[in-house]
């Protein structure tokens, strides 16, 4: 389904404007709002944008907020939080009153929503999580050897050793109650299938409410649209029908907010 898109100001991040997109259906009113990150949202250098996560949120009705990572900023966990929290406190502000806010996640994106997630400050409402990787310290045990040091790094920078066991990083580890309900896929191999598996107990002992598919014969691309069609239900009530002309994101991706 084609989608409006406009770069929209969510906030500061350090000395910069933190720049954004709002991505919305066209011919039909989003009912719900998620902030969705890509694989290497992160850990890579220049990430790329997610598109096949946006066209496929946006196809659902839901609509995307997806944050720029310009090439020349500086990659790391610490900055890539503190922008996720500010891009979700935006959404909650523009999906008002009624409105609950939804995050999708793939890779390190999925590990990124997912630590968002266990602060209440920064805790969205209901969270897809395709492929991430919830607890380093597991695979540094050699539960999996998939991961291997130079890996490891890349994906938690030089300083992995001290930070690995942070429940931010590892949002296995971290203390669950009130984490928001979460819908969890995985491909059937390791170290993908393992984590999942194991976030999906901690979760369910935290009695938080939690779906898990791993391994299944689905596609990736029908494995999110079963994530979304979740999303979509678990935000169901309330709804906030942002692409109503008088609502606030609506005023925005007008530019008249």
């Amino acid at each position: 389904m084609p989608s409006h898109r406009r770069e929209v100001v969510v906030g500061e991040a350090g000395d910069r404007p933190l720049q954004a997109v709002l991505h919305l259906p066209t011919g039909r009113e989003a009912t719900h709002v998620a902030l969705v990150v890509g694989p290497g949202a992160w850990s890579a250098a220049e990430p790329s944008p997610p598109l096949e996560l946006i066209a496929a949120t946006v196809d659902r009705g839901i609509a995307a907020l997806e944050l720029a990572r310009p090439a020349s900023a500086p990659r790391g966990f610490a900055r890539a939080h503190a922008e996720g929290a500010v891009a979700l406190a935006w959404l909650r502000a523009h999906a008002q009153p009624s409105g609950r806010v939804g995050a999708i996640g793939a890779g390190t994106g999925a590990n990124l929503v997912a630590a968002l997630a266990c602060d209440p400050a920064t805790r969205p409402d209901a969270l897809v999580l395709m492929s991430g990787i919830y607890d380093i310290p597991l695979l540094l045990g050699g539960g999996t050897p998939v991961l291997d040091l130079a890996v490891v790094e890349e994906y938690l920078g030089t300083q992995f050793l001290r930070h690995a066991a942070d429940p931010r990083v590892s949002p296995a580890r971290a203390a669950l109650a009130g984490f928001p309900a979460t819908s969890l896929h995985a491909p059937g191999r390791p170290p993908w299938a393992e984590q999942t598996l194991a976030l999906t107990d901690a979760l369910a002992r935290a009695s938080v409410p939690v779906t898990c598919s791993v391994g299944g014969e689905e596609t990736a691309a029908a494995e999110l649209a079963r994530g979304l069609d979740w999303l979509a239900a678990e935000l169901d009530a309330p709804s906030p029908r942002i692409g109503a002309p008088d609502h606030p994101a609506a005023r925005a991706l007008a530019g008249t907010a």
